[in-house]
């Protein structure tokens, strides 16, 4: 197959919207998107797209989210995308705003530091803590409560 013609990976992905639009199928589903990852990239590129936010879990335009991760978050590439003002009472308990995260949860989170075992915040020196208790609330904020204890943070 000629790589300059058409690369392997997006022949396949027209044919799939072709066999969508053959059977009626309104969806085609590309999998994950993660904005810094360069190899992903790809998947914006298909119109009209869109990302699910993953704080509200709205759909929300691909061109208009990566407009927003870029300004919002060009560092983590993690934001909230829309807006929460209809989001059920359970997901705000498992998404809090930034003011209400309790610091025992960000405490709890296990960091690799490149040592033998994990250490958490309350393990690393005061200037440290200063430097990394800030981007572990963040993350916990975007991610939520309950799905940050599944996640181990690399320091790098």
């Amino acid at each position: 197959f000629a790589k300059n013609i058409c690369p392997l990976g997006k022949y396949m992905i027209l044919q799939e919207i072709e066999y969508c639009k053959q059977n009626k199928l309104t969806m085609y589903y590309l999998g994950y998107y993660i904005h810094s990852c360069s190899k992903m990239r790809y998947k914006i590129e298909y119109q009209p797209s869109e990302l699910l936010c993953p704080t509200t879990f709205r759909w929300v335009d691909a061109s208009e989210a990566r407009a927003i991760i870029e300004k919002e978050s060009p560092d983590h590439h993690c934001c909230t995308l829309a807006p929460n003002d209809n989001i059920d009472n359970k997901a705000k308990e498992q998404f809090p705003s930034k003011t209400n995260i309790d610091r025992k949860i960000a405490k709890t989170i296990p960091l690799d530091v490149g040592l033998e075992s994990y250490v958490t915040i309350d393990m690393l020196q005061e200037n440290g803590q200063d430097i990394v208790r800030p981007l572990v609330e963040e993350f916990v904020s975007h991610v939520g409560t309950e799905l940050s204890h599944q996640f181990i943070l690399k320091l790098i």
